[in-house]
């Protein structure tokens, strides 16, 4: 009833309704057929297309498996080709959109695959010739066609399946082709969904045989299983399903349960039948012996000298061989009787002692090491072996180091007749221990320095703090003081003493590579040539100053200050050596870095470098001496006389700078700096133009003040407030930024310390500039700036060093919030 689809409710007659059912259906029929056309059309033209496309030439299955730069893969892989042979199978439908067939021709086998079952299901038989073409393709290692057209020619006949062995299985000879195979078969693992895997075992070896699950459903072939003790198996020669390389071997691959033929162990009473003719058997041969004798002697005899002229022709080449090693192994090999005397020597390590092969057969250990001394190491390990005690020792013959082995000599009764030795060159392996001991030690050295060079940076931080303080206030009691005062020499030695502890500060920073350098590019040669006159002076005139500047020494990138440093100390380092005068030589050169030079130039990476020589003819320094030489503090100099920071200080430039030192020094013959500096690429520029800066340090703006040391914060603070400025006190990072947020007015300049607990002073100014762009930073710290730190770039004149005066700090301000704004 669909009265309850239209408007109206009233009830229709019945032939009315009859009349609506039938107009459905046909529209239902009318729609139906019309699809049924457009998909028959579709199909029509796709197979019109696929008719009019020309299929290739039909080829041989070894043709078109060919795999000619044996990759694994056919050369005609994923082309479309024709092949013609018969069907060793029949169809298998492996699901509703798969089918599988085996093909073979004269020259093998090809597994058939479609996607359209209606190709193969119903349409062939084994034993039919065809002709199939499609897309040959690989499917985990195996060789399938993905078959475009299949065309039947005639009933050939499945042909003979070949005879073969399980050895035979295991190459790819048979790949694809009908085989039968007999020999013992047993389970290797319990059936699954797809079958068990098994083995047969002939005389030849082990094949693989897979039992497809579909066998079992016969209960006949289910009995035959456990209780078989022969078979013969006829099925297609399959690779195994396996990863790549596709090359792990093959398996036989039975059709149905037909091509199984079980061949029961014979029966007790058949056995006892056999025992009977053979016994039958033996007893005939017995009687027919006596004749037949002469015969058997004289084939035995045949026999044995074929045997014996093949071992003796296989002796023949053992010995040639062994020869040939012995001559080519770089070793020494040698045998002596029991008087001592060479019986042999032999290895191709004799070359190295200039010796041929048994040169010294006849002669005896003592002519030969040309002694008497029966203690001599060499001669008492033979007399030992000898005695029936191996013995190693390790021995210099020549310019080469050996490692040698003797053990005794004994004949085939087991009587000791002499001794064997054996003696290997060990000089490389020797000098590469040595190499590597040395770089060891080297890295060693450069990583206790580094630790050393920490500790020094955070003590110098900490110290710095202190004399800032000291100094700071120092300067202020004196100004409040006046000049007259009775106690402003105290407080000028408290300054002075002060001062020094800044330079023992500045030191230790520059040996933890934390001072702040300006480094520009320079001539190496004119620095020296500047110095030449200040180094005469400083060596004294009994000692002997001489330069030798290479003319083509590439330029360095280098802070000037720094670098007059290093030279100094050196000189002087070499002045305390020469106390009775001597030679101080500075040599300048270009050099090539590998990365494979021992010590500290091994360290530094590949590349062009200028080396400086710094040569003294004084007392010189031991091993023990020279370790240490660049730690601070250390010193051999007696009390009062030096503070053990001077090497120390050129370690850390020279570091610091890009570069390595290291020394070379023996007792009573003199020392050997070498510094390694890298060649610049760009060339020098010119020197700064340098503005006057006025003298007037007073000022009236705001101050935002930022540091986590109570005492230099204080000092700071009333220096700044001395001077006329407004300033805003910090404990921290933190503190300063919401200082900043609650503090209406400008805020002409954040002076922090770079390194602050919760916020540093970086991260602080990046936060400060986000509200107020145009707000100056000047930072200040123990630990000496190089430029960069935390992603920043820091310009000298926004940096103040710890320690400082105040009235150094008061004209930096000044200075800063004086000239144009440049953002920092």
């Amino acid at each position: 009833d669909f009265s309850h689809c239209v408007g109206d409710h009233t009830p229709q007659p019945v032939y009315e309704r009859h009349l609506v059912q039938r107009r459905s259906i046909w529209w239902c029929l009318l729609v139906q057929a019309g699809l049924s056309a457009a998909l028959i059309a579709c199909t029509s033209v796709v197979m019109a297309q696929e008719a009019s496309e020309p299929f290739p030439a039909p080829v041989s299955i070894a043709t078109a498996l060919l795999d000619a730069d044996n990759n694994f893969q056919p050369d005609q892989l994923g082309k479309t080709v024709t092949v013609q042979g018969v069907l060793t199978s029949a169809p298998l439908i492996t699901g509703r959109n798969s089918a599988l067939v085996n093909m073979q021709d004269s020259t093998g086998g090809l597994l058939l695959f479609t996607r359209v079952p209606s190709r193969l299901e119903n349409r062939f038989k084994a034993g039919d010739e065809v002709s199939a073409t499609g897309t040959l393709e690989q499917y985990q290692g195996t060789e399938q066609l993905n078959v475009r057209e299949i065309k039947f020619i005639r009933e050939a006949g499945v042909p003979a399946p070949r005879v073969v062995v399980a050895a035979e299985i295991n190459s790819e000879t048979f790949s694809g082709q009908l085989v039968r195979l007999r020999g013992r078969m047993r389970l290797l693992e319990k059936p699954d969904n797809d079958g068990a895997q098994a083995e047969i075992h002939d005389a030849s070896g082990t094949a693989r045989v897979f039992i497809s699950s579909r066998f079992y459903s016969e209960p006949n072939f289910l009995g035959e299983l456990p209780g078989l003790h022969k078979v013969e198996v006829t099925g297609v020669v399959g690779q195994k399903d396996l990863t790549p390389p596709f090359d792990s071997g093959y398996r036989l691959i039975p059709r149905s349960t037909a091509d199984f033929t079980f061949i029961a162990a014979p029966p007790y009473v058949s056995m006892l039948i056999a025992t009977s003719v053979a016994l039958l058997l033996m007893a005939s041969l017995i009687l027919w012996r006596g004749r037949r004798e002469a015969l058997r002697v004289n084939r035995e005899m045949r026999a044995l000298t074929e045997s014996l002229r093949n071992s003796e022709t296989k002796l023949r080449e053992h010995q040639t061989r062994l020869t040939l090693m012995t001559e080519q192994v770089p070793a020494i090999m040698w045998s002596v009787d029991k008087n001592l005397r060479f019986t042999s020597s032999i290895g191709a390590g004799l070359k190295s002692l200039h010796l041929e092969q048994d040169e010294v057969v006849g002669m005896t250990l003592f002519e030969y090491f040309k002694t008497d001394d029966i203690k001599r190491p060499e001669i008492a390990v033979h007399r030992q072996a000898i005695a029936g005690i191996a013995a190693n020792f390790e021995a210099r013959w020549g310019n080469r180091e050996y490692d040698c082995n003797i053990v005794p000599l004994k004949n085939g009764a087991g009587e000791i007749v002499g001794a064997v030795g054996l003696a290997l060159d060990t000089t490389d392996r020797g000098q590469a221990e040595k190499a590597l001991k040395e770089q060891s030690e080297a890295l060693r050295q450069a990583q206790k320095m580094e630790a050393v060079g920490r500790l020094a940076g955070g003590v110098a931080h900490d110290f710095n703090n202190l004399v800032t303080v000291i100094k700071g206030y120092c300067d202020l009691i004196s100004l409040k003081l006046g000049p007259g005062h009775d106690v402003q020499d105290w407080f000028d030695e408290i300054k002075n003493s002060a001062n020094r502890a800044a330079s023992l500060t500045s030191q230790l920073l520059a040996f933890s590579r934390k001072q702040v350098l300006e480094p520009r590019v320079l001539d190496l040669n004119e620095v020296f040539s500047d110095m030449n006159r200040l180094l005469r002076r400083i060596i004294g005139e009994h000692i002997d100053l001489v330069t030798s500047l290479a003319p083509a020494l590439g330029h360095v990138r280098v802070d000037k200050g720094q670098l007059e440093q290093v030279i100094m100390n050196l000189a002087v380092n070499a002045y305390d050596a020469m106390p009775k005068g001597g030679r101080l030589s500075i040599e300048t050169m270009s050099c090539k870095l590998t990365g494979a030079e021992p010590g500290a130039a091994g360290q530094l990476p590949s590349g062009e470098y200028a080396l400086v020589l710094f040569t003294d003819t004084g007392e010189g320094m031991t091993p023990e001496v020279v370790s240490r030489v660049f730690e601070p503090f250390f010193t051999t100099k007696e009390v009062g006389r030096g503070t053990g920071l001077g090497l120390a200080t050129v370690y850390g430039i020279i570091t610091q700078s890009g570069g390595t030192i290291d020394v070379e020094s023996v007792p009573g013959e003199g020392t050997t700096f070498r510094i390694y500096l890298p060649i610049a690429t760009e060339l020098p520029a010119r020197a700064p133009i340098t503005i006057p800066v006025s003298r007037n340090t007073h000022g009236s703006e705001t101050v935002l003040l930022a540091e986590d040391e109570e005492s230099v914060r204080s000092l700071i603070r009333r220096t700044l407030e001395d001077k006329g400025y407004h300033v805003l006190e910090a404990a921290n990072g933190e503190e300063a930024l919401q200082l900043s947020q609650e503090f209406a007015g400008p805020i002409a300049l954040l002076l922090t310390d770079v390194v602050m607990p919760r916020l540093s002073g970086f991260k602080l100014a990046q936060a400060i500039r986000e509200s107020r762009p145009d707000t100056r930073i000047l930072y200040v710290s123990g630990y000496a700036y190089t430029g960069r730190h935390e992603g920043e770039t820091i310009a000298p004149e926004n940096f103040l060093a710890k320690p400082f005066s105040p009235e150094t700090l008061a004209m930096r301000v000044r200075r800063l919030l004086t000239e144009p704004f440049v953002q920092t």
